[in-house]
């Protein structure tokens, strides 16, 4: 068995925004938008935002990802983000002691949203 696409449903309070940040800043693709949903993807990683009620829970002030995504480049994925400008980084890229490279970012709902990269073998 193999997974052919993630989906991820998150909670926004605004959701026009949030559609504007994953596309213009992350550089995410739009595939959806309804005063309902709104739904970006990454590659085969998809993400939907529905609206926010005040039943759900709140991770305000929280330093760990909310999810994560691994690529096969992510150093040329965080610069492309450096470059398009207006995005907050929770954490620079760095490479870790095991040889993998990661970074994070805060999205405008708050969340924290972590892009790694395995060490190449080689």
């Amino acid at each position: 068995m193999r997974i052919e696409e993630f989906h991820l449903h998150l909670p926004s309070k605004d959701l026009t925004g949030t559609l504007r940040f994953y596309t213009r800043k992350l550089l995410f693709t739009k595939h959806l938008d309804t005063a309902e949903r709104c739904t970006v993807s990454l590659d085969r990683f998809r993400l939907s935002f529905v609206p926010a009620t005040p039943t759900m829970v709140a991770r305000k002030g929280s330093k760990e990802w909310l999810f994560g995504v691994q690529l096969d480049d992510v150093r040329d994925y965080y610069d492309r983000l450096q470059a398009a400008g207006g995005v907050q980084f929770a954490q620079a890229l760095i490479q870790l002691e095991n040889g993998a490279w990661q970074f994070s970012v805060i999205d405008n709902n708050g969340y924290i949203f972590g892009f790694s990269m395995p060490k190449r073998a080689g």
